[in-house]
């Protein structure tokens, strides 16, 4: 059972913070952009949209967010962008050919010239 998280909570966040939040009430999405939080949501019924960030995320949490104690949000943001550079240059995927995301990319556009 998902529990749902009360609109107070993201009161406390600057807009600043671009926060993505799924969600689909109209009352809700309007006082989400009041907030300057960025709205994300796939069409309705379809989850595909979303599934390769949610694979991110489980993933950034998976091998950050509980591996570390962080008892500031500077501290955490400083984590989470180590860990997308991590994330992009220096995970190898066997998918990729056991490439990171970005030599893999890289090296299909060269091949493309």
């Amino acid at each position: 059972m998902k529990r749902k998280i009360p609109l107070k909570h993201y009161r406390k966040y600057p807009p600043e913070l671009k926060l993505a939040v799924c969600k689909d009430r109209e009352k809700y999405q309007r006082r989400l952009k009041h907030r300057g939080c960025i709205q994300s949501m796939s069409r309705k019924g379809n989850c595909l949209d979303n599934s390769v960030m949610e694979n991110f995320f489980g993933r950034l949490k998976m091998e950050t967010v509980y591996l570390y104690k962080v008892h500031s949000l500077p501290k955490l943001i400083d984590e989470i962008r180590k860990y997308i550079d991590y994330y992009n240059y220096d995970r190898v995927k066997e998918k990729l050919n056991g490439l990171s995301p970005v030599s893999y990319r890289q090296r299909y556009y060269e091949q493309l010239l």
